[in-house]
């Protein structure tokens, strides 16, 4: 099954974790962020696992000639690792290099139906029988955003040496699991593979934004969406009750929807205590004295809803929701009464640039660097195999403006 490779190298990195939230502290993308130590295992050659810092010596490794396989864990990030530093050394063989990618991590989502997901390397390898030392003071360290650079070398080193024999260990029980399946099921795994290679540069290359311009939109936008809300806000407060236990709120689709259908809102207020003879309680001591001693009575007062029964009635023979969601204020813009239509108009527009600010607009702004955009590319998250992005989510962009 292998014969037509030249080289195998198991690889895996160590590296600093700089990058401020809202990123991933680790991601390569971060200028700031760089890789310490590099371990590697050259199959064919019969090499032993090696540690070293020095980029260059990995590469060697690489590129023996004819087509190598990189193997690794999660290798998209140990794979943008090595080409941001072969970049930043300008080593042009291995940019221009195409490999050939094995991912333990993807393997073992396709081979359990994806069921899963993003699997860890411990979690492969006691799901495969494979010895997995446990380094809790490491694992300790990288949890509280410690970096490699920060750890002792020695340690590191071992930890490092552990992680490469343990996915050189989950890959051959990878191949000779294609083995007995036959030589179509090695093919269809490792062709599913070679899109983590594609998704790599695709992330390193990015997406231009002009933060700038979309700080000023996201000005824009917040002033009309504060317009909108104060103006909606007043408008409809007249019909919440004055004695409510909480104000009315646009934004609150528990208000909308009792604004809507109708229904009981919790009151609150405040009564003067009475003695026994119906007389008021006043304070006789202390700073209130003289003040009138006073007490929260809770009750509920019915609101009227602007929909009419003969909507609702209509909406529960179509079964449509009955509440203030999203589906239903579409539902009642066309077959509500003229005032219903109006509230969910306006929420509609108000949640609209809300939606843009929070979804699209502010996490792009959050996520650029040097003026681009690097989401990670998902291979392994979703149950149906298709790709993802996250950090920011670059496959949820409306259409429309």
């Amino acid at each position: 099954m292998l014969t037509n490779i030249d080289t195998i190298v198991v690889v895996d990195i160590e590296t600093t974790i700089n990058a401020p939230a809202p990123h991933f502290g680790a991601t390569p993308a971060y200028p700031g962020n760089f890789a310490v130590m590099f371990g590697y295992r050259s199959l064919f050659s019969g090499d032993h696992t090696k540690i070293t810092a020095d980029f260059r010596e990995v590469a060697d490794a690489m590129l023996q000639g004819g087509e190598t396989l990189l193997v690794g864990h999660n290798l998209a990030f140990d794979l943008y690792y090595l080409l941001e530093e072969a970049e930043r050394v300008n080593d042009l063989a291995f940019l221009n290099k195409k490999f050939l990618v094995w991912d333990t991590q993807k393997f073992h989502y396709m081979a359990t139906g994806r069921s899963s997901i993003s699997p860890s390397l411990e979690y492969v390898a006691e799901s495969m029988a494979v010895p997995f030392k446990k380094d809790v003071e490491i694992k300790e360290r990288f949890k509280a955003g410690i970096g490699s650079d920060k750890i002792d070398r020695h340690l590191l080193a071992d930890y490092l040496v552990g992680d490469v024999e343990v996915t050189n260990a989950i890959f051959e029980k990878q191949v000779a699991m294609c083995k007995a399946r036959g030589e179509a099921y090695f093919k269809y795994m490792l062709q599913m593979m070679q899109g983590i290679a594609a998704t790599t540069e695709m992330s390193r290359n990015g997406i231009r934004f002009d933060s700038s311009s979309a700080t000023k939109e996201v000005e824009v936008m917040e002033g009309e969406q504060a317009e909108l809300t104060t103006k909606a806000s007043g408008k409809y407060a007249r019909l919440w009750p004055a004695e409510a236990a909480i104000e009315f709120n646009i934004n609150s689709s528990l208000q909308v929807e009792t604004l809507l259908w109708g229904g009981y809102v919790k009151t609150k207020r405040q009564e003067v205590q009475r003695d026994e003879e119906d007389n008021d309680i006043i304070y006789k001591t202390g700073k209130r004295a003289g003040e009138l001693k006073m007490k929260w009575e809770t009750g509920s007062v019915l609101v009227t809803g602007l929909a009419d029964s003969k909507t609702k009635d209509f909406f529960e023979k179509k079964g449509w929701e009955t509440k203030g969601g999203a589906s239903t204020l579409k539902h009642i813009q066309k077959y509500g009464t003229t005032e219903a239509k109006e509230l969910a108009s306006e929420i509609i527009e108000i949640r609209k640039i809300n939606k843009s600010i929070s979804t699209y607009f502010k996490p792009y702004i959050d996520f650029e660097i040097d003026g681009k955009i690097h989401p990670n590319y998902n291979h392994n998250i979703t149950q149906t195999g298709r790709l993802s992005s996250s950090k920011p989510n670059m496959q949820n962009i409306s259409g429309k403006k």
